[in-house]
């Protein structure tokens, strides 16, 4: 039995599922949020930034606020309470953005926040990644099972039926429902149990080395490493694609 699953390790002789991260992987956003962010704050506030570099310089602020952040996971939440926490989650993340680069107290803050949430919670500014629904409808074809595994908040099931995946997938595990986030291996588990899988059968897909790959491989998974712009060339080769559509031909 696996210590962490609690299911039986017998591996049938072939890839019986692929799990796939979602941002970065199966979906990408139309807009640097640098850019997004800045036009926000000049929508609540702040009519002139006087510098050339405020894009990057939010991209920067925000990704720095995200890998410094607590998970966001909230173990033995009811789905009651859950959008609250992932609300309060989201605003923290936005004023650490703003207070790094000094514009959190120039602008409605509130105002922005509000705004910012909104935005992103619709599907037409999200695009899915190339190669994204062959690659899904290849894999389908051939039977193996589809699920997500995602650091994402409740957001995420609606956003996958309005880009039209959503049928694709037998489970989608979020960490604000799970209870836990990438890398813990907890999250993992949740969705071997959900698909009734063994670790050694199952290949996830991302395009984080922390996150996905190390992630994966400390529940047990396979993993691949999505890398569309080749960033991670000192990679072991089977373990590293830059098309989705290269998915199939790898597995077993």
């Amino acid at each position: 039995m696996s210590q962490k699953s609690g299911i039986q390790d017998t591996a049938p002789p072939h890839t019986a599922a692929v799990f796939f991260d979602v941002t970065g992987t199966l979906l990408g956003l139309k807009r640097s949020v640098g850019s997004v962010y800045l036009e926000f704050i000049q929508r609540c506030g702040l009519a002139e930034t006087g510098d050339a570099c405020w894009e990057e310089r939010l991209d920067k602020a925000f990704a720095k606020s995200l890998q410094g952040a607590e998970p966001l996971a909230f173990p033995g939440v009811s789905r009651v309470d859950l959008p609250n926490l992932e609300r309060q989650w989201w605003r923290r993340r936005l004023r650490q953005s703003l207070d790094a680069v000094g514009l959190a107290d120039s602008i409605r803050f509130e105002q922005f926040f509000e705004a910012v949430l909104a935005y992103y919670s619709q599907p037409e500014v999200w695009h899915l990644m190339k190669g994204c629904r062959q690659a899904l409808s290849r894999l389908a074809a051939r039977g193996v099972r589809l699920a997500v595994v995602s650091n994402f908040d409740s957001r995420l099931p609606n956003l996958l039926e309005s880009l039209g995946i959503a049928d694709f997938f037998e489970t989608v595990v979020y960490s604000s429902r799970a209870g836990a986030a990438k890398p813990d291996a907890l999250i993992f588990d949740l969705a071997l149990q959900e698909t009734g899988l063994p670790p050694n059968a199952v290949v996830h897909v991302g395009d984080s080395i922390a996150h996905d790959v190390r992630g994966a491989e400390a529940a047990g998974l396979r993993a691949l490493l999505f890398d569309p712009q080749g960033r991670h060339s000192n990679q072991d080769e089977n373990q590293r694609i830059e098309r989705l559509t290269d998915i199939p031909g790898l597995l077993l």
